[in-house]
């Protein structure tokens, strides 16, 4: 049931500004909530505690010293442990620099320090990596030359070609760790079709940010809201930072938006930058120019693909959000792209993924019930979303929201 206190109270915390207005009306708010163990909970789950601190240590006073003292040592938690992870990226940033590798940190730690005041006000629990697709196999090594361990590795006795496992892996995804430092690596901006112009452009655009001095490569701000976008899409909208980022990327930075429709309109992805943008100026009016909106594009299949996607009421409500796909936004990218080779490529790699890799990741024995089972589940998946999908849209009878 949507309580309606609750979702203004997490919308008011998700803006780094407040009016005094605003101020006033979250104080207000917070004074009518009374489970303070279920405001913090939401806080985590919509990321938003670091800046629920930031607000009410404002005018702490006039908070409740329980729900307080909960939010601060919250925070103190979450800022210590971005701090661990900082002290162990750095020497491996450091390192890496020192190669002739193409990559940039993205996301979290990246945001966190670019366009973000105060680290702490955007928590971040893992280190985001793009890495050029030619240097990944270099990467790789590198990585375990520092101690970083593959997460999937208590899998590899099962691999039947290490060599090919490696090679088709890093399609999907590696991940490391060392200590509490957990780094993801994508190979080149995770979308499903590039053409060679855009992948050079991607490259050679690349920017710096600093870390206590050192300097970390990161994304042309372009590049990077339009990765925001879809990577809030991958998860279904289900985090209220997320949106936050691409606000704070807009307010940072100075959007070229002519590049970002020129970046769109290669990669097919205007839809999904379209709804990101609506759904941010619903629960922040006038957050994004009503002239960026016009920019973009989308069909009306992608419209309606997304209303089936991402129902618009759970997003803006921040109840029962309905989760899709993480692979929605490739497939949406299929609607704009006549080619019958894209296509094929795209669902042959959805539906039935490199064997090793499946072995790898999943731990499952080759060819085995549980092996056959995983594919038949990756096949009959989309359909049984949809017809779930569908009949609750029939019952909510707000698909045209």
């Amino acid at each position: 049931m949507v309580n309606p206190y609750l979702t203004r109270f997490l919308i008011l915390t998700a803006q780094t500004e407040l009016s005094p207005s605003e101020r006033k009306e979250l104080l207000d708010l917070h004074c009518q909530l009374s489970d303070h163990q279920l405001i913090l909970a939401k806080l985590e789950e919509e990321g938003l505690v670091g800046l629920a601190y930031h607000h009410f240590n404002a005018f702490s006073n006039d908070v409740n010293p329980d729900f307080f003292n909960l939010l601060k040592n919250k925070a103190l938690v979450y800022t210590a442990r971005q701090a661990r992870i900082i002290e162990q990226i750095l020497p491996l940033s450091s390192f890496l620099s020192r190669e002739n590798i193409r990559w940039v940190v993205v996301k979290g730690l990246s945001l966190a320090y670019r366009i973000y005041p105060e680290p702490y006000w955007r928590p971040f629990f893992d280190v985001d990596m793009l890495v050029h697709p030619d240097d990944g196999e270099r990467v790789d090594e590198l990585l375990s030359g520092f101690g970083l361990e593959p997460v999937m590795a208590r899998h590899l006795s099962l691999a039947s070609n290490l060599a090919a496992l490696k090679k088709n892996f890093w399609l999907y995804r590696p991940l490391y760790k060392k200590k509490e430092l957990f780094l993801e690596v994508h190979l080149g901006f995770p979308l499903l079709h590039q053409e060679r112009e855009g992948e050079e452009d991607f490259w050679t655009s690349r920017e710096k940010f600093k870390v206590q001095g050192l300097e970390l490569p990161c994304l042309l701000p372009e590049y990077e809201f339009a990765l925001l976008c879809l990577h809030l899409q991958q998860h279904s909208y289900s985090r209220l930072i997320w949106l936050t980022d691409i606000v704070q990327l807009i307010k940072a930075r100075q959007i070229n938006w002519d590049k970002v429709k020129e970046i769109a309109q290669r990669e097919h992805v205007e839809g999904s930058l379209a709804y990101a943008i609506s759904i941010i100026n619903q629960l922040w009016p006038n957050s994004v120019s009503e002239d960026t909106g016009p920019l973009f594009s989308p069909t009306k299949q992608e419209k309606f693909w997304l209303r089936v996607f991402f129902p618009l009421s759970p997003i803006l409500t921040r109840e029962e959000i309905k989760e899709s796909p993480i692979h929605t936004p490739s497939l949406l990218q299929l609607l704009g792209q006549p080619r019958v080779r894209t296509w094929g490529r795209t669902l042959k790699n959805f539906f039935f993924p490199p064997a090793d890799w499946v072995t790898y990741y999943y731990g499952f024995k080759p060819w085995s019930f549980k092996f056959f089972r995983h594919y038949l589940w990756r096949l009959t998946r989309p359909f049984i979303f949809l017809v779930k999908r569908l009949f609750w849209i029939r019952r909510r009878k707000n698909f045209n929201q």
